[in-house]
Parts: structure tokens; sequence; C-alpha cells
């Protein structure tokens, strides 16, 4: 088996991006090009939700524990966290930690986590859904996938 490098990650990455942003331009507003869920390294468990906004993709990323719940926003370093509406303030973490795990910066979230892009504050919509997928999927699937397989 071949070695995957951090360069080869780096242009999947840019590559699927190039895609997502000519997907954008012909898309409707608000189209959900991609809805990824990862289980970490770490054990916990991540939505990232790529979708078109105002003709251009944007990334959002939720962030649960090892059940998919206690979900809150992840945002890349270079952009502070933002206030919400009504004066509340979206609950943020940052994404560089949790990108590169092994000694090369490769893993297997590293493509979902990385830039480009940047990942934005997500809206509440995004928080719902977020939310609502991540405990089925982490939680509630993990009983039907243990359960046996009817004869």
């Amino acid at each position: 088996m071949s070695k995957i490098t951090k360069a080869d990650v780096d242009k999947v990455r840019a590559a699927r991006w190039e895609v997502w942003k000519r997907m954008a331009r012909e898309a409707s507003e608000y189209h959900i090009l991609s809805i990824e869920l990862l289980r970490t390294e770490a054990d916990d468990t991540v939505a990232v939700f790529t979708v078109v906004k105002n003709k251009e993709p944007v990334q959002y990323v939720l962030r649960g524990d090892s059940l998919g719940s206690r979900v809150r926003a992840m945002i890349s370093q270079q952009r502070p966290p933002l206030q919400g509406k009504r004066g509340r303030h979206v609950e943020t973490e940052l994404i560089a930690p949790m990108a590169a795990r092994s000694d090369d910066g490769v893993s297997a979230d590293s493509i979902a986590l990385g830039e480009p892009p940047p990942k934005e504050p997500p809206p509440p919509g995004i928080m719902s859904l977020g939310t609502s997928i991540m405990t089925t999927a982490f939680d509630l699937g993990e009983v039907a996938a243990s359960s046996p397989t009817p004869r």
C-alpha cells in the first residue's frame, strides 16, 4: 500500500473545492452540495455541510461527542467567533487541532476539515439539522449497525 502524503490530501481538497465552486455558480440558492458525517480519531463526531450561499460554496462544521450529541459549531482559525442573532454567542471551536493527527498531517478526517474553504459559523437551521442527523447517525445508527440481521 502506498503512503498518502499531506500534499496528496491537499490536491484532493483543492479539486473538490473547485468542483463545488463550479456547481455553486450553476445551482439555486441554498442548495446543499455535500453533507459529510465523520468520526474523528479523537472519538468525536463531525458533520461538514457544504452549501451554496450567494452563488458561492460555504462550509459549516458541527462537532459532537461520540454519540453525536452536545453539538457545537466549529470555525476556521482565521475567522473570529461571531455574535449570533439576538446577542447569542455562537459557540465555536477551532478546527486546526483536529485537522492533523498523524506525523505527516494526514488523517481520515483531514479532507473534510481542512482548508480550503474557511469554515463559517452556521445558521440556526444548519445547527438544528446537524444536531438531528448526528444523533441519528452516531447514536441510533450504532444500535442499528450492531443488531443482528434478521433471517
